[in-house]
């Protein structure tokens, strides 16, 4: 079993792996810490069963991001942009995409918009589908 918790005594986080016959624990700074989670989505990018090459609403944690901190530059290595989300915890999460993949973002994006302006119209939003046509924003 693995237990992850703050050190008491610092700021640092303390990682317990107890396997029944032998405890092993290990403190751990910020950068520490920030690497071993790269390691760990590295190692489960090479695992299966692989992730969905879609996105369902609903699977997959969702955050609030009321002042998202973001960036693009270009990226003339491969004609794209490096697109930037600040997220809390994992830091900064840098894709390199192509031309190609944004123009199809900004499309997804536009479309997107369209649907949730459709759904907050409606009097009574549809939800009984599951495809993209009849989302629904989730409210809280």
């Amino acid at each position: 079993m693995i237990k992850v918790s703050k050190a008491t005594d610092s700021n640092e986080t303390v990682i317990r792996i107890d396997d029944g016959v032998q405890q092993v624990e290990q403190k751990m700074n910020a950068y520490e810490l920030e690497a071993l989670i790269a390691n760990l989505a590295s190692m489960r990018a090479e695992m299966t069963p692989v992730h969905s090459g879609q996105f369902v609403s609903g699977y997959t944690a969702s955050y609030e991001c009321d002042n998202l901190l973001w960036s693009t530059m270009p990226d003339p290595g491969t004609k794209g942009l490096l697109l930037a989300f600040q997220n809390e915890g994992l830091g900064w999460i840098t894709l390199r995409m192509s031309r190609a993949q944004l123009e199809d973002l900004v499309t997804n994006i536009e479309f997107s918009l369209l649907d949730l302006s459709r759904a907050l119209n409606r009097k009574t939003p549809d939800t009984t589908g599951t495809g993209p046509d009849n989302m629904v924003p989730i409210r809280s």
